[in-house]
């Protein structure tokens, strides 16, 4: 996959990507979002937000700054958000030097230099909040594929070698972030890279068919001889000597079974297992293997922590939507998308309407204005995610810039100003008294604009954590 430099950001959409949650994953827990004042400052030279970051303008190329709007890493080629506050910085690369990123939070902490070639979130964390990274260091160029850890085309690296590649040699370690060290002893050459865990704790790595867990400090916790076919935040799945195990991060087996067991919901630590011999093949397991309800159904197509796309046979046809106690949310579900915490939404076939399912409740009828952001509607207004309600929050004015955290633009003779609201409780954060609301990272920018068109930016943290509960339409 190749990751676009920062010469072409300016064409891309800004990448809203959902902020970590505070507090542990209660599945009963509602969410809401709470911002907190970082301070405020007058815009000296213009800001732009891309990837999650704040960035400003250098000589030649953009500067990677706080949410302060003060330069971390001027002149910078490329970056990337990770998630947990930690953005992968690249300074522009060289013919003869490709060892050019490192890792520095909003705040300016320097994590490790711009001396590595590459930065990887394990498997399991994808959508960020990682404790372990995959650092990837080149140490010579190579004309064999065999060899290679890492292509790289002109200011762009990629997985898989292209035509134009130049490839490079090199090697992997591991950085614990909440140690901020490298864990001594384990490095990774490129025949290693077929699979890196973060559970918490400790890590995993899948080499040759032999998967080896460590703790922070490096030592072996756990091995065995198998094929990791599953994972979810704090578990994996191996397959080994025909038999399936859900192992934890101390290398605890809580669950054996001949069956096939995959991951159904990663981060509620909800399984799918496959039993050839019985009349319902497929079963939701937790992680101890405990079923999750009466089974009535043939095939588990797509999960959610509360919602289930599931078929009442073992053909494709008649997929309908369940929830975690069994019962029918929709007779004719298109497919699911599980958002943040126990938050998702499904399709509706032959419809342009949507259902939205929360911990405790779901609402049918409703109308996608930014689904990936969880921004949905109904008669004009938007839908507050714990209640279903519909106060007077103007569907078609929302703009989605994290999962329920929606900038609404409301226009007057006095101009256009914009306010901030969290679609999980329906409170409005920040009033319409702001030319400009972004999003950068775990943190809202809102700028204020006098008559000389002069602009104070407020910087406020933001964080998404369990809010109400048992709260219902």
């Amino acid at each position: 996959m190749k990751k676009h430099t920062l010469a072409g950001l300016l064409t891309l959409a800004v990448i809203a990507s959902a902020l970590p949650v505070s507090a542990a994953q209660d599945p009963e827990a509602l969410l809401k979002y709470t911002l907190t004042s970082e301070g405020s400052f007058k815009e000296e030279s213009w800001l732009t937000f891309m990837r999650d970051a704040v960035l400003t303008e250098g000589t030649e190329h953009y500067n990677f700054a706080s949410p302060m709007g003060e330069t971390i890493v001027p002149e910078i080629g490329n970056l990337e958000y990770l998630g947990s506050d930690m953005y992968e910085v690249q300074l522009p690369l060289e013919e003869d030097n490709v060892n050019k990123t490192g890792l520095y939070t909003s705040k300016g902490e320097e994590l490790f230099p711009c001396e590595a070639a590459s930065i990887s979130l394990p498997k399991n964390r994808e959508n960020g909040d990682a404790r372990f990274l995959e650092v990837i260091y080149t140490t010579e160029q190579t004309d064999s594929e065999e060899e290679a850890i890492i292509y790289f085309t002109e200011d762009m690296i990629s997985f898989s070698a292209g035509e134009d590649d130049i490839l490079y040699k090199g090697y992997a370690r591991v950085f614990d972030t909440q140690n901020k060290a490298f864990v001594e002893g384990v490095e990774l050459d490129r025949s290693n890279r077929n699979g890196f865990y973060d559970l918490g704790e400790s890590f995993a790595i899948e080499h040759d068919n032999i998967t080896t867990m460590y703790d922070s400090e490096g030592n072996q916790v756990w091995e065995t001889s198998g094929t990791i076919v599953g994972n979810t935040v704090d578990t994996l799945v191996v397959s080994s000597g025909g038999k399936y195990y859900i192992v934890d991060g101390e290398g605890k087996e809580l669950f054996t079974s001949d069956s096939s067991i995959s991951d159904a919901v990663e981060s509620a630590d909800i399984y799918k297992i496959y039993d050839a011999e019985g009349d319902t093949p497929y079963h939701l397991i937790d992680k101890e293997g405990n079923r999750l309800m009466e089974d009535t159904f043939g095939i588990v197509h797509d999960s959610a922590p509360n919602a289930f796309l599931v078929s009442k046979t073992g053909d494709y046809d008649e997929i309908i939507a369940i929830s975690k106690d069994g019962s029918t949310i929709s007779e004719n579900a298109g497919y699911l998308s599980n958002v943040v915490g126990g938050y998702s939404y499904i399709s509706v076939e032959d419809s342009e309407n949507y259902i939205v399912v929360t911990p405790d409740n779901y609402y049918a009828d409703l109308q996608q204005i930014d689904s990936s952001n969880l921004i949905f509607g109904k008669d004009d207004k938007c839908v507050v995610l714990n209640t279903g309600e519909t106060p007077d929050i103007p569907a078609e004015e929302a703009d989605g810039v994290a999962p329920g955290l929606a900038v609404i633009r409301q226009n007057s003779s006095s101009g256009t100003y914009y306010s901030l609201y969290d679609l999980f409780t329906g409170e409005e954060l920040l009033p319409a008294e702001y030319a400009r609301i972004e999003k950068a990272g775990e943190y809202i920018l809102a700028a204020k604009e006098d008559s000389t068109g002069t602009r104070t930016w407020e910087a406020f943290h933001v964080e998404l954590g369990e809010g109400m509960k048992g709260q219902s339409a």
